[in-house]
């Protein structure tokens, strides 16, 4: 199968401003690519296409097929239909394509807007996509119920997690010098247990939440340049223990307008992620650069790395890429969630998140931007 993408590139500066990196985000436009392809095709015979198909200048319609006069009640010589004037207009404004969903005697049509070169007219094709849609809210739906069985779930679970976790803990601070060695083990184990399923009941709320399409963050300026020191500092104790090192490069002042309990936590998930997947003797550097209107955050690590395989999952729901038991200093814990929750988290405070790692055993760093107040 052949994938058309098309790619976007934007530049990093250093404080100078000379260019010091080029960071990309590609689009898979394949699906657009061969809707596009239908339509051509069956306009090589406009008068026979089942859908409808017109040719409009400034003034009106100049052609239109059979399919076209029936669904849209329009013939040659009729001024450009209502539901299409602005859109037109906005095409012969920016020579672009564009794209318009309608609904039209029960069903959906999407009318592709295309301006032709060194002519004064453009043309628009029609194509019935009432199917898709009823896919895409059936989607939509079978979606929702999962965020919301999830959060129910969830919340069903805390209640008797915290009978245990409590009785667990009360047992190991009233019994813990009376009862067998053994005991006392399993004990703490049930509390550790708890603690661990803990955090995954709090991931799969989070999740549950931030799937809301009306979810928006509750903004205001803050420091984000104290907030990196905050969690770096926060996380020292942990990697000191691993006899990691920690380097910070950022720069001061950087203003930016979020939900700093939020950002606090993408921050926290990365500088833990780099932490836990970076063996013990390692190096760990969190940077700032400013790149246009955004501060674009790096978590650096030499690390573990990531295959070409496993970069496609991390950022996925439950991504989880299984590690315990390749002979690495790793513990079980995780759900392939935390990656999840910071991804939304950054694109719904209007910013972007990617990584790129060379391959396993040669690192890796984590990037996210937000926009900066000037």
């Amino acid at each position: 199968m052949v994938v058309q993408l098309t790619a976007l590139m934007r530049s990093i500066k250093n404080k100078s401003g000379q260019i010091i990196k080029l960071v990309g985000t590609v689009q898979d436009i394949t699906e657009r690519k061969e809707r596009e392809k239908e339509i051509f095709d069956l306009a090589q015979f406009p008068s026979e296409d089942p859908y409808p198909i017109l040719r409009v200048n400034r003034k009106g319609v100049i052609y239109i097929n059979d399919a076209g006069q029936k669904l849209l009640n329009v013939v040659e010589s009729d001024q450009i239909p209502e539901i299409f004037q602005e859109s037109v207009k906005n095409t012969f404004e920016s020579n672009q394509i564009s794209e318009s969903e309608v609904e039209l005697d029960n069903r959906v049509y999407s009318f592709i807007i295309t301006p032709i070169k060194d002519a004064d007219y453009v043309n628009i094709y029609g194509m019935d996509i009432t199917e898709r849609k009823h896919v895409e809210e059936n989607l939509k739906e079978i979606n929702k119920l999962k965020s919301e069985f999830l959060r129910r779930a969830s919340h069903e679970l805390k209640t008797p997690l915290i009978s245990i976790k409590g009785f667990s803990d009360l047992i190991l601070s009233l019994y813990a010098n009376q009862l067998d060695p053994v005991i006392i083990s399993k004990v703490r184990e049930i509390s550790d247990g708890c603690e661990r399923l803990q955090k995954i009941i709090n991931n799969l709320i989070e999740t549950s939440r931030l799937e809301s399409p009306e979810l928006k963050p509750k903004v205001q300026k803050e420091d984000l340049s104290f907030l990196i020191k905050f969690c770096v500092h926060e996380l020292e104790s942990l990697a000191e223990t691993r006899k990691q090192s920690m380097k910070i490069d950022i720069l001061n002042d950087l203003y930016v307008n979020i939900e700093k309990e939020e950002i606090h936590d993408v921050l926290s998930n990365l500088l833990t992620n780099a932490i836990k997947y970076t063996p013990p003797m390692g190096k760990i550097e969190v940077k700032t650069e400013l790149e246009e209107e955004f501060v674009v955050v790096s978590i650096s690590d030499n690390g573990i790395g990531f295959t070409e395989k496993q970069k496609t999952k991390i950022f996925q729901q439950f991504g989880k890429i299984e590690r315990y038991g390749q002979g690495l200093d790793l513990g079980i814990g995780g759900t392939g969630l935390g990656l999840y929750i910071s991804k939304k988290i950054v694109e719904s405070h209007g910013g972007k998140i990617w990584m790129e790692s060379e391959g396993k055993s040669k690192g890796s760093t984590f990037y996210f931007t937000l926009p900066i107040i000037r």
